[in-house]
Formats: structure tokens, sequence, C-alpha cells
């Protein structure tokens, strides 16, 4: 899961998970997966702009993020309720680049609508962060387990569509197409092109950014960028296993030559972060189909903002305190990386309770203006924001 301060006042947690050189992948391939009528849907619940599912697995109901850009996992509390066993250990990597050992498991059967998946391999996450906790996730369905159906996100009805026969899906209005590869992961990856830069971008519904860049890439091309860029200083995402140790700098602009799968992607609000993707945030605009099989992508476009409006500012979750997480880099902005927020718009931080805090976390979104007061030399000062247009 990811979030920029483009939509969201909160850095919010990265589900990305990498392999080390010694891959586990076998094992994640296994399962069986039946579907019992020509089409199932299953209800979207979205939880700061991210698509999550009701599981069944024995007999109970879990909350399972659907994320393209990820492999199935499960939490480790259900790892333990349900008792399993240990299938191998591996080095696995998060979005930051944070390193930690993680199991992996079978699980032996899981229900999703009319699917019943069997002896699903996946990885056991421990989804212990403030982030993570109050979205109540149990476990991830990712592409590894999903790449043998088609499926259809209806954005508009917040429902996804699953089946075996491509002809039964209605595409009415369905104009546009993009090509992918897959990794050995089985995630969709979009061949791009960025000021005559080839790169991958990942179609991951389980980041809710708009449109990301890693900064490398940027950097190099940096010269050839003629539309103003403007710079935060901080930290604005975090991993499952926590945040990037240094500082860093965040960039947003609209790029002049950035083509996705064949498609203009000019003077569209790109920003850096540590993979190249197209998260939710914009797919939140369409409906989809994703086709595994002919390993293509099909697009009815809903609706389009016209402009992304941000905060100069994001907050962060660290040590059980609300922090400036990351900052516009300007001469003269009011708040200093690191400081303590003591409320947010009239809301004591120490006086709520951890469903207040989830409550504010998760709908923050809503949030046109705010107002922060923070800990400086023994003083509380408040200081008051409201989302701008930064490309007029």
């Amino acid at each position: 899961m990811r979030s920029k301060s483009i939509s969201y006042i909160f850095l919010v947690a990265i589900l990305c998970i990498n392999f080390s050189c010694k891959s586990p992948v076998k094992i994640l391939k296994k399962g069986e997966v039946i579907i019992t009528e020509n089409i199932t849907k299953v209800p979207i619940d979205i939880k700061t702009k991210l698509p999550f599912v009701k599981v069944e697995i024995n007999g109970k109901e879990y909350n399972f993020l659907f994320d393209t850009g990820a492999m199935t996992c499960i939490s480790f509390d259900l790892y333990k309720e349900l008792q399993l066993k240990s299938k191998n250990v591996y080095n696995i990597y998060d979005s930051q680049g944070n390193e930690k050992e993680e199991t992996i498991t079978i699980l032996p059967q899981l229900k999703m609508g009319s699917i019943l998946m069997k002896n699903v391999g996946c990885v056991v996450i421990n989804f212990d962060s403030f982030e993570f906790k109050c979205t109540k996730i149990n476990g991830v369905i990712g592409s590894n387990h999903i790449k043998d159906l088609f499926v259809k996100v209806n954005n508009q009805e917040k429902v996804i569509e699953f089946t075996k026969d491509f002809s039964l899906l209605d595409k009415t209005g369905f104009d546009k197409e993009w090509d992918f590869i897959e990794d050995k992961q089985y995630r969709p990856i979009l061949i791009s092109n960025f000021y005559g830069k080839k790169m991958g971008f990942l179609f991951d519904t389980g980041a809710n950014s708009y449109i990301d860049i890693t900064k490398k890439f940027v950097d190099e091309v940096k010269d050839s960028i003629k539309s103003s860029i403007i710079t935060f200083e901080g930290h604005n995402s975090v991993g499952i296993y926590g945040k990037d140790k240094k500082n860093k700098s965040i960039y947003y602009f609209k790029p002049e030559q950035l083509e996705i799968a064949d498609h203009s992607f000019n003077s569209e609000l790109v920003s850096t972060g540590s993979t190249n993707l197209i998260g939710n945030d914009y797919l939140e605009h369409f409906d989809y189909i994703l086709d595994w099989k002919h390993k293509k992508i099909y697009f009815k476009e809903i609706d389009r903002p016209n402009t992304k409006k941000i905060f100069s500012f994001s907050p962060g979750y660290s040590d059980n305190k609300f922090i400036v997480s990351s900052i516009l880099k300007t001469e003269n902005h009011p708040l200093r990386l690191g400081e303590v927020i003591v409320s947010i718009n009239g809301q004591k931080i120490d006086e709520m309770s951890q469903e207040e805090l989830c409550n504010l976390f998760l709908n923050n979104y809503k949030f046109d203006t705010i107002t922060v007061e923070v800990l400086r030399d023994d003083q509380v000062l408040p200081f008051t924001f409201t989302r701008e247009d930064f490309f007029k």
C-alpha cells in the first residue's frame, strides 16, 4: 500500500514485496483455483483508496487487499490462528529496501465469492504498523492466484467480477487497450518510454499513489524536463518494515514525454517513489479488465480530475506519535521536519483512542483545509494549510 501527499495527508504504508536471489516463487505458485459460477461478483470496500475484499477461511470472514502488485500473503496473526506450518523461510525486501526473513506457508483453502482456492502458497507478513492496523488487513489476494481468471474491476459499482470465460464479460465502452508483460511473480508490467528511456511500470492496485517514477530515472533526464518540479523533503511512504532511514527529496511534476504501454501520459502529475508504478489513485477513474492469458488490460474511462491539489506537508506516524514527515522545500515553510503534531483540526492526538486515530487516518482525504498544532521549543504553535494546485 502506498500514498502520496496528493490525495492523502498522512504517510501510508506500501505493500510491495521483493524476494532475494533464492526465490520462493515455486512454492507461491502452488494453489488450485475453482470457480463454481460463470461469473462471480465480489464487492470492493475502499479504504485509503485501496480495494479490499472479503474472503472466507474455515467459515470465518477476513479482510484481504486485492493487489496486482504483490503475491498472496496472510498476516502473522492469521498464520497463528490457523496453526499453519512453515514450508520455508526467505529474505524479503519491502518497497523501502528494508530486509527481513519471512515464512512461506500453504493455506489449505480460501473462498472469495464462488471462487475456491486450495493449497494456496503465501507469504506470512506481520502487518503490525499503525497504517496497516487501521485498515484491519488480514491478507492479500495477489497476482499469483488470480492470473488464471479474467478479472473485471468495476469501480463505478464497487465490485470485482471473476470468470474463466472472457466472452461473458460486458465490454461496452472499453475503448482503450494496453499490452503488458508479467514478471516472475506474475505482476503486470507496462513497457514505457520516459524522455527516451525504456522502463517498466508496475500495474499496482495495492498502491494508492497516482503515477510514480523512481528518482534515479528522473535525475537522469532532469535537464530535459521543461515543466516546473516541486520538491518535498522527508518521507512520504513507508514499507512493511518501516520507512527509509534517511530523509530524501520527493519530486512532483508534469512530464512532457511519458508513454506507458504506447499511451501518452504527458502532463499527468507524476511523483518520485520507490518503484515505477501506476497506482489506484489513477486507476479508480476507470473500469478495467485484466487478461493475463493475452497479456492485455482493457479500459473504460469513468471520470478524470482536472487538477490534483496537494498539501505542502504530510504527517507520519512514528514511535507512537504523529510527526511532520515531509514538507515542501521552500525557504519559509512554517513547519520543520520531525516536529511532533499535538492536534489536527482541533482534535488532540493524545486524547484520541486508537479507533479515533484510525478514523482520522482513513478519512483524511476529505480534508481540503487542515489546521495542525506542533510542539516547538516547549510551545504549541498552530498552522493552517489548504490544498493547492502548484502547477497553474
